[in-house]
């Protein structure tokens, strides 16, 4: 029995032995398998990587860092450097015009022809620093240009250059070309980049895209101040045009509203009762509260080039188009400036008060109801030569007082002396 015992036990040593031998074999077979062939990491998500170059600073630093770029000198008004601005308008209206306008103003500086014309349509609160104007041209083409700034003879400053139609084809080369020239110059000078307009690029149908160029847009304007100057951008949009007679508010502007979001002013040029040749400018959207119920009016002229050009002020509500439904009588259109000289020797510059005297046709072409004539009611200087324009154009004495709001006896004497073509009428009325 004892040797069959001790048999046992070598057998049962024997075997655990094999087993530790064949455990070993087994854990050096794996480790080389695991050293040629090392198991792959994991990949973490975008969302879940550490933010290794975002750097947080103090307050103090924050105003420290602007104190030292001398922005106290460059007031947060209309327009503010560093900012993006929308330019809006119906088709036809001149957005591309007044956007080149801009251009030529910040781009000659302030001895420059164009600078004194935009000033006297912003006023005392706009101002802007001599700087390079980039004109991304992406709708008129060179031919057009030509014919509305190269017939005077006229000497545009180098620092307003153009991108022509078609060298940028889409809204993603857009955002990579905006972005290599903010590279290149934000650490040297300040710089305006004015887009006519995004409509016209590849992308642009889509809201998504859009949406997202318009918030690198802002990124890129952020990150150029780094540079220590200023990056300021003109985007040129539509409004919807079904009611040309109702007052322009944000929400009619055409396109995403991120733009509508991110911009820090945002300006319509609107139809105007005066006529085709006339635009009133207002101020839609604006952070640094520039707006005002009264409006700039303006006028195209092509006097050494295409450029719109200040008249006056009035209020907005006295400027829109009236609905052609509420008209009565037909509304003439004469020349403003003509009006304002010849009837009472005052220039455009000095013309404000004049344009303030001026009210809306007739309450019946405003509300589409008759009213009694005011018998004592003041005839402007304006009334005066819209009742020489109607008289030219053959409406009976009875039909210029009611569309004017006067009593038939007030035009007759005034159409009297416009026959004997005395120099100057007595803008009193008489008693009917």
């Amino acid at each position: 029995m004892k040797l069959k015992t001790i048999k046992e036990m070598t057998a049962v040593v024997a075997f655990c032995t094999a087993c530790l031998k064949l455990i070993r074999e087994g854990i050096k077979f794996f480790n080389t398998i695991k050293t040629r062939f090392p198991k792959k990491e994991k990949e973490v998500q975008p969302s879940q990587q550490s933010s290794r170059n975002v750097k947080s600073i103090t307050l103090n630093d924050i105003f420290r860092w602007n104190k030292g770029q001398s922005a106290a000198s460059h007031q947060r008004g209309l327009f503010a450097l560093g900012e993006l601005h929308v330019i809006c308008a119906q088709t036809g209206m001149g957005k591309s015009i007044f956007a080149v306008e801009m251009g030529l103003a910040m781009a000659g500086g302030k001895e420059s022809e164009p600078y004194a014309i935009v000033k006297s349509i912003l006023g005392d609160k706009w101002d802007a620093t001599k700087q390079r104007v980039e004109y991304l041209d992406g709708e008129n083409g060179e031919d057009e240009l030509y014919e509305r700034y190269g017939r005077g003879d006229v000497n545009y400053p180098d620092t307003f250059t153009v991108v022509p139609s078609g060298e940028i084809s889409s809204i993603d080369d857009l955002e990579k070309y905006i972005r290599q020239r903010a590279e290149e110059s934000k650490y040297r000078e300040d710089r305006t980049i004015i887009i006519d307009h995004p409509g016209c690029y590849d992308g642009s149908d889509n809201p998504h895209r859009m949406q997202k160029f318009y918030k690198s847009l802002k990124s890129i304007i952020v990150n150029y101040r780094q540079g220590g100057h200023y990056l300021t951008v003109f985007v040129l949009s539509f409004v919807n045009t079904d009611k040309p007679w109702k007052p322009v508010y944000s929400e009619d502007i055409i396109g995403t509203k991120e733009l509508k979001n991110i911009a820090h002013t945002i300006v319509a040029l609107c139809p105007c009762r005066k006529g085709g040749e006339y635009r009133f400018l207002k101020v839609v959207k604006s952070r640094s509260g520039e707006k005002n119920e009264e409006v700039p009016v303006l006028k195209i002229s092509k006097e050494g080039g295409l450029f719109l050009h200040f008249v006056g002020r009035m209020n907005e509500k006295d400027v829109l188009p009236l609905p052609v439904k509420s008209r009565k009588t037909p509304v003439t259109s004469p020349d403003l400036e003509q009006d304002i000289f010849e009837v009472t020797g005052t220039s455009v510059a000095s013309s404000e008060s004049v344009l303030q005297d001026e009210k809306p046709e007739t309450v019946e072409e405003v509300t589409g109801f008759a009213v009694e004539p005011d018998k004592r009611k003041k005839v402007t200087p304006g009334k005066l030569q819209r009742m020489k324009q109607m008289y030219k154009e053959g409406l009976k004495q009875g039909e210029i007082a009611k569309a004017l709001g006067l009593c038939r006896k007030t035009v007759n004497k005034y159409l009297q002396c416009i026959n004997r073509e005395e120099p100057q009428c007595n803008l009193l009325p008489l008693s009917c």
